[in-house]
């Protein structure tokens, strides 16, 4: 049934790269891999904007504060006016992970050798550049909302079950570390409050396919990470492997997946109170919070998605 359906979008060869939402929540990115990017209005009857000269192999892409230019990362990772499609700047080399500053002018990128990048967007020119201690691979990349920090989560090898790994926080004026939040398995997401005091990051790794004396000692250790920005301390932590984390639109929420068990949570910073969100019948792919901060919607691997009051659950 596809009665709350309200637009498809056809691709080619059924190859999604991202489908993102504009900051004003009405213009969705969607890209399609190494083939096109457009820019749709859903709702409207107006056609879609079409990008020029889409990256090939596109990687990660993302929008600036306010929605008048985003990113689309790849083979030379290129930044776009939106109202356009116009072409601002395209940079050297392959960055799969990038990010816009909150104005536009900046973007953060990651090569295939893992150093982070920071370029002006209207000349080219390097600003700044991030040797992260760990070389075996990037898994995710965000920047802050205050456009003080960028995280990056390294991997020292991808070799073996549990893989020795680290959220880097680092300056992007000066590409110096900050801090770094190291972790027994690979990190899958990472995530900036929209203060940008704190981030929260998840490790991937699921119980599933343990025996049952592992899945019992496993249940009890952190999956969910939340730290302080500014002194790199730890917060709070939460059990068990998660898929994503995302806060509420004012900081005082937590929402994130846990993998074993299919089920999302909301945990409130001001009073320590916490909500199981029930009912998704398969592993949360994402979890995310309204623009009023209102409600947790949690999207699952069959598909569907499910709407939560985030006071209650």
């Amino acid at each position: 049934a596809e009665s709350h359906v309200r637009q498809t979008f056809a691709l080619d060869q059924n190859a999604a790269g991202d489908a993102l939402w504009s900051p004003d929540s009405d213009r969705l990115l969607v890209t399609n891999l190494g083939t096109w990017a457009r820019i749709y209005r859903p709702g409207g009857a107006a056609p879609p904007l079409t990008l020029e000269t889409a990256p090939a192999a596109p990687g990660q892409s993302g929008w600036d504060a306010r929605g008048d230019r985003l990113v689309i990362g790849g083979d030379r990772p290129t930044v776009y006016e939106a109202a356009t499609g116009a072409i601002i700047g395209r940079l050297p080399g392959v960055g799969p992970h990038t990010a816009l500053s909150s104005d536009g002018t900046r973007l953060a990128t990651v090569d295939l050798k893992d150093i982070g990048h920071v370029y002006d967007v209207a000349s080219g020119r390097e600003l700044a550049r991030f040797h992260p201690p760990y070389s075996g691979g990037v898994t995710c990349f965000a920047w802050a909302p205050d456009d003080s920090v960028i995280a990056q989560c390294d991997v020292k090898t991808f070799n073996g079950a549990n893989p020795p790994a680290q959220v880097d926080t680092w300056d992007p004026r000066t590409g110096r570390l900050l801090h770094s939040a190291h972790s027994g398995e690979l990190i899958g997401t990472v995530a900036f409050s929209p203060d940008s005091r704190r981030y929260v990051y998840t490790t991937t790794a699921s119980t599933s396919d343990r025996g049952a004396k592992a899945l019992e000692a496993s249940i009890a250790q952190p999956g969910t990470f939340v730290y302080d920005t500014r002194t790199g301390a730890r917060v709070i932590s939460f059990p068990e492997a998660a898929s994503a984390a995302s806060f509420s639109p004012d900081g005082s929420r937590l929402a994130y997946a846990t993998i074993g068990d299919n089920l999302g949570h909301v945990y409130e910073f001001d009073n320590g109170l916490a909500h199981v969100l029930i009912g998704q019948p398969s592993t949360i792919d994402a979890i995310n919070f309204n623009r009023a901060g209102t409600y947790a919607v949690t999207a699952g691997d069959d598909g569907t998605a499910r709407v939560y009051e985030a006071s209650n659950g």
